[in-house]
């Protein structure tokens, strides 16, 4: 196999406008090499796209994940559609992407709800990360798009294993402000990531799961029987094995008493939980909560309940040198796990992307009791809230801003290839030339003195 502008068993399949395709883009890839073996592949078992910018955007998928251009390789009749959707509307709203799965489940017979959901998000993903390297998307709509596509797939989750629940178990009552029984709802609580509408290309979400009061189903069953059967249900929907992968990766140990505790909890429960027992960090996982999926209007108003719990009389010295002990033990847990060492973990390694938010988490919580405004679930949003309060300057807006979206895109390079929930900056020379072509440095020399900047 020769570098993308020599020949190859691929050149001879390729028709004049493709090959000058090829030959504009390739060097953009981060392994243009790679990228031709795919393509080639592709065109031994289904043919090349005739279109120029299906052709386009399958040497872009191909360079830049192997992962998700083979899981477009095992439904090939999704590439019209998907190049479509990468010169179509932008942005689309969170109610786009639910029509968007609508029709996809309706598109064609499939063996399981879990099998649908799991290529459709793959066709998702496809699409953003298109979007994303052909510039089309900024980081902030990246993070957003994909949180979204999270959204959407956690509520068809639990739309999909509602209706054999009911019917086995009966609907979950509880006695209203009027002093009638009255449906109770469920509302899902993403955190962490997800809860700010940044999530990565291959993050677990962060979930929690509660339910407005006890009481009984109309058939005399306890909710919390109700609840319980059907965080697992809708869960294990999300997270069952397909051949295009599981959906999503659940994580529900954000939730009071962690792995110890009920999956899903009383509003009041939860509440005194916060209140009297928990942590510091745990009420701080809650500075990124918002209602992801289930009844929004009883979740917000459990989060106002929630607020003050929250946001307390803290000093941000006070808060910081707590958030400086969790990283103690986080880092050497990391020395311990990591034969590379902590420094090539973007994410979890000193000055890393767990650094920044926490610094701008400490000042949400040291000033947020007095002010509502800097009450921002999103890091880069809670940054310009928290400048504009002058808590921070211009300068350290920009650089904070800066530095995080440079490293959390050096954490999508590590991702987007093998679609794993990797953090891991590169190791050698080539991998240094493949995310400086992903995050448009010319120079891998260059990328790496950025990247090593931006940590200080």
């Amino acid at each position: 196999m020769s570098d993308a502008t020599g020949t190859s068993p691929l050149h001879a399949l390729l028709t004049p406008p493709q090959a000058r395709i090829l030959s504009a883009h390739a060097r953009r890839l981060p392994d243009p090499a790679s990228a031709l073996a795919l393509l080639h592949r592709w065109a031994e078992t289904e043919g090349l796209p005739k279109g120029e910018q299906a052709f386009l955007h399958l040497l872009y998928l191909a360079g830049f994940s192997e992962a998700l251009f083979l899981a477009l390789l095992r439904h090939p009749g999704q590439l019209p559609a998907l190049s479509a959707q990468v010169r179509g509307a932008r942005n689309p709203s969170r109610e786009a992407l639910e029509e968007s799965l609508a029709r996809f489940l309706l598109g064609r017979r499939w063996a399981t709800p879990a099998e649908a959901m799991a290529a459709f998000r793959n066709a998702q993903t496809a699409r953003i990360l298109l979007q994303d390297v052909l510039g089309v998307l900024p980081f902030d709509a990246v993070t957003r798009e994909l949180s979204y596509l999270a959204d959407v797939l956690i509520a068809k989750a639990f739309a999909l294993s509602f209706q054999p629940l009911r019917e086995s178990l009966g609907l979950p009552m509880f006695v209203g402000p009027e002093g009638r029984a009255v449906p109770c709802p469920l509302s899902v609580f993403a955190l962490g990531k997800l809860g700010g509408e940044e999530l990565n290309y291959a993050s677990d979400v962060d979930l929690v799961f509660l339910y407005q009061s006890e009481g009984k189903t109309d058939r005399g069953h306890p909710n919390g029987a109700f609840f319980q059967a059907w965080v697992q249900a809708a869960t294990a929907l999300l997270t069952a094995p397909t051949p295009d992968g599981s959906c999503l990766r659940v994580d529900p140990n954000l939730r009071p008493r962690g792995r110890d505790g009920e999956l899903a909890l009383p509003f009041d429960s939860a509440l005194a939980y916060y209140r009297e027992w928990a942590d510091l960090w745990e009420r701080q996982a809650w500075v990124k909560a918002r209602v992801c999926a289930g009844d929004a209007v009883a979740g917000t108003l459990f989060l106002r309940d929630l607020e003050p719990v929250i946001y307390q009389p803290y000093s941000f010295a006070g808060v910081a040198r707590q958030n400086r002990q969790m990283r103690e033990l986080s880092l050497a847990r990391l020395r311990r796990a990591a034969p590379d060492g902590p420094e090539a973990d973007v994410k979890e390694g000193r000055g890393g992307i767990r650094d920044a938010e926490f610094s701008v988490q400490a000042l949400q919580m040291a000033y947020g009791q007095k002010d509502r405004w800097v009450r921002e679930s999103g890091t880069l949003r809670a940054v310009e809230k928290l400048h504009q309060k002058g808590l921070l300057t211009a300068s350290q807006r920009a650089g904070l801003s800066g530095a995080y979206v440079l490293l959390r895109r050096a954490e999508h390079w590590a991702q987007v290839q093998g679609m794993r929930q990797t953090h891991l900056l590169p190791r050698d020379g080539a991998q240094w030339r493949s995310l400086a072509a992903f995050l448009g440095r010319p120079d891998p020399c260059a990328a790496e003195a950025e990247i090593a900047s931006a940590r200080r």
